[in-house]
């Protein structure tokens, strides 16, 4: 279904997110605490294998162990949170506030909250059904202490500590700039690497080849397909889009792309109708593939990544900051991906069969990203410039004789007389 694309979107979201997998992990437990809990009331062969020092266990020191359980889960679980609201404003602060999303997917803080949380809720659903003589409730016997269950507790309580210590150590590597920066080139890289020619649900480092796309059309015969609410787009359902496009014998071309920002009067699409004049339903099939949202994301554009390291160079060679060392590399990381480009793109092809034409995010466009604009910063520094001027050299060489060699060729040259201009007193450029 074309509103695919709105669940694409809802999912990115969901990943994210501080609260999914605690809130999946909590869940779990309203359903594990009651089983055990069964299982202590009805399977007393099963109860009579766990260890003596267990069975002995009476009333008020179930409660009690519950009860120290469930304060001190909670306790840890608002200090964990504590912790990471300082480290995601630290590093938004430092860093920039568009890499406040890498540290909402990180899965070990995630696991780690949702583990104390668990814990304390688990406490608390075994603790209610801890009964003394005297205090039945209908359903278990006058006096029960489930014995099963309090060892679960026990269990949760001692893997707490082991997530506790690993937290600690975890939420000062997190803000670790040279972790954030491998992380942020590992992922452009990958990205890079698994982008294939016009055949995945995401745009494809391609050759511009449109031969037989769309054969004697022009744009003046095209239906244009705008979007009703303003933000930018974060998914698009490339899938459904070329079914559309093969039921209705359509040809199709996107104008707006993951990170395009849009609103009431942007063009997203234009449609080549072969038969019957495109209805509105079917506009709004087509709008239904495009997602939309408040901010851009790394979901189907991988140039957020790119822009990602190149904010961090920014800020690295800030006045007040001036860390060359962080700046090189970023510089390292984004050579990493444009090599990987370089040899994608060599094997990559559209097919000519394909009714849908998306923008394309080439070589170039990742080279003008990568370099383009952040020329200014680069050329500011000469360690930098001269890293940044070797890159390129040893790019160039990779790169066969073409169009994309000589981009590369015309970034050296304009990184060189940039840098010449800014430092006019040094030697080594």
């Amino acid at each position: 279904m074309a509103g695919q694309a709105f669940f694409q979107k809802i999912i990115q979201d969901i990943i994210a997110s501080y609260w999914a997998i605690p809130a999946t992990m909590v869940a779990v437990v309203f359903l594990l605490a009651p089983t055990t809990v069964w299982i202590d009331a009805n399977f007393a062969a099963i109860t009579d294998l766990l260890p003596d020092a267990l069975l002995t266990t009476q009333v008020d020191g179930a409660r009690t162990l519950l009860s120290t359980i469930a304060q001190s889960s909670i306790g840890v679980a608002g200090v964990m949170y504590s912790m990471t609201l300082v480290a995601v404003s630290f590093a938004s602060g430092n860093f920039g506030p568009r890499l406040i999303g890498n540290f909402m997917r990180d899965r070990g803080t995630q696991l780690s909250l949702g583990w104390m949380l668990s814990s304390f809720v688990y406490a608390l659903l075994v603790l209610r059904t801890v009964r003394d003589e005297g205090e039945p409730d209908g359903i278990l016997p006058d006096a029960f202490v489930p014995h099963l269950s309090l060892l679960v507790a026990i269990l949760f309580a001692l893997g707490s500590v082991w997530v506790m210590i690993y937290f600690i150590h975890h939420i000062p590597e997190t803000i670790s700039l040279s972790r954030i920066i491998a992380t942020l080139g590992r992922r452009l890289d990958t990205a890079v690497r698994h982008l294939k020619g016009g055949s995945g649900s995401n745009p494809a480092l391609v050759q511009l080849d449109n031969t037989g796309w769309r054969p004697d059309a022009k744009i003046e015969d095209a239906t244009e397909v705008h979007f009703e609410d303003p933000g930018y787009i974060q998914t698009v359902n490339l899938v459904h889009m070329r079914r559309l496009a093969e039921q209705n014998d359509w040809h199709l071309e996107i104008r707006a792309m993951p990170g395009t920002f849009v609103d009431q009067e942007t063009l997203i699409a234009l449609i080549w109708p072969q038969a019957a004049p495109v209805t509105d339903k079917q506009h709004g099939q087509v709008r239904a593939c495009f997602a939309v949202g408040l901010g851009r994301t790394e979901n189907q554009n991988l140039l957020f990544l790119a822009e990602q390291l190149v904010e961090i160079i920014a800020r690295a060679l800030s006045p007040g900051i001036n860390d060359p060392f962080t700046a090189n590399t970023c510089l390292s990381w984004l050579h990493v991906a444009l090599a990987s480009a370089i040899r994608s793109e060599q094997t990559a092809y559209r097919d000519p069969r394909d009714r849908v034409q998306a923008p394309i995010v080439s070589f170039l466009s990742l080279l003008h990203t990568a370099h383009g604009t952040s020329r200014t910063y680069l050329a500011s520094d000469p360690n930098v410039a001269l890293h940044a001027l070797a890159l390129l050299t040893r790019l160039a060489e990779l790169t066969p004789p073409g169009p994309r060699q000589d981009a590369i060729l015309t970034e050296h040259r304009l990184l060189t007389q940039e840098a010449k201009d800014q430092n006019p007193a040094s030697t080594q450029i």
